[in-house]
């Protein structure tokens, strides 16, 4: 979708085995848990192409990627002690 030229949020909503943040070489939080729990806000937490320049990607592979300025990444965020209770209990549709 991100190459046809469409926004894109790739969310990682599995807090026990995060792994999105592994793929692009980010941080993993401040992310949807953070969210949730109300500690940031959206602005403060959704990546984009330049957090993933500051990565371990190389350039050439990132500027070779077609659409990967349209991609942007919600992290699943900081560790929290029980995820499955935080998602079910919060109106994720009201964070965007």
């Amino acid at each position: 979708m991100a190459e046809k030229g469409e926004r894109v949020l790739l969310v990682d909503a599995d807090m026990r085995k995060a792994m999105i943040h592994k793929v692009f070489s980010i941080d993993k939080g401040p992310g949807l848990s953070d969210l949730l729990i109300g500690t940031r806000k959206v602005e403060e937490t959704v990546r984009d192409i330049t957090d993933t320049l500051m990565g371990a990607i190389p350039y050439e592979v990132i500027t070779k990627t077609p659409g990967i300025d349209n991609l942007h990444i919600l992290t699943a965020g900081s560790s929290v002690p029980h995820p499955a209770e935080l998602i079910s209990s919060t109106d994720v549709d009201s964070l965007f």
